[in-house]
């Protein structure tokens, strides 16, 4: 539906999704999929003179969550990025270009991994620790380790995440992990139950989590990404 959708003329991805699509839908001779990074590089050829869009471009086609229907595609323009971008900088770090240290492990095809874990720290400056999204799956504790080991200040997660690490990750695995660094870690979800936020901030204050890195936010596909923020200075009390 997102092929259809999207219409896209290349599709690039790794070996094993790359073979699902294969499987799903049947290409067209103007639809290549690369999944390698050579053949990728081979594709696209000798460097062109860089694009400079207009702010009202589409600069991508962003699906939303599918939680209610199937995926629709929203059009982000360029000057909706940028704003975006620019607005969730303003409140977490002045919105001027800065030493942040972002960790993430969201996937980049999804709105807050995309914009939030990517685009924002290309935008503003800051250092990105990139996870891969199934390292965190098969070893949840790979995100708070990473945080600790790189001094992270910056990191988002949707709230099933705090809820895993809370209930579910052994003491063994966070032994040496210091959190004191963190200072602000966007929660987004809709809703946001408090208790999430609580069991959180219980079971990782003796890790160094300060009461006030929670953040909740709230955000959507059609929006860009983050339509509220919780300021700065705010704890989710």
């Amino acid at each position: 539906n997102m092929v259809r959708t999207a219409r896209p003329k290349i599709i690039v991805a790794c070996a094993a999704a790359a073979d699902a699509l294969k499987n799903l839908f049947e290409l067209t001779d103007d639809v290549h999929l690369l999944s390698d990074a050579e053949v990728l590089f081979d594709f696209v050829g000798e460097p062109h003179p860089p694009h400079i869009p207009q702010a009202n471009d589409i600069a991508h086609i962003q699906f939303t969550s599918g939680s209610t229907s199937f995926p629709k595609g929203a059009a982000i323009a360029h000057a909706q990025l940028l704003a975006n971008v620019r607005g969730v900088g303003g409140v977490v770090c002045g919105g001027q270009p800065t030493d942040e240290q972002v960790v993430s492990w969201l996937p980049v095809h999804h709105d807050m991994g995309f914009i939030g874990g990517l685009c924002f720290p290309f935008h503003h400056g800051c250092d990105l620790h990139l996870i891969p999204t199934e390292s965190f799956i098969r070893n949840p504790a790979v995100w708070l380790k990473t945080i600790s080991d790189a001094r992270a200040t910056l990191s988002p997660a949707p709230t099933f995440a705090y809820d895993l690490l809370a209930a579910r990750v052994s003491e063994a695995r966070l032994e040496g992990i210091d959190l004191s660094s963190w200072r602000y870690a966007w929660v987004g979800a809709e809703p946001i139950f408090p208790k999430t936020l609580q069991k959180f901030n219980e079971r990782f204050a003796r890790y160094g989590l300060r009461e006030t890195t929670l953040k909740p936010c709230y955000g959507l596909a059609e929006a860009t990404l983050a339509v509220t923020l919780t300021p700065l200075a705010d704890s989710y009390k």
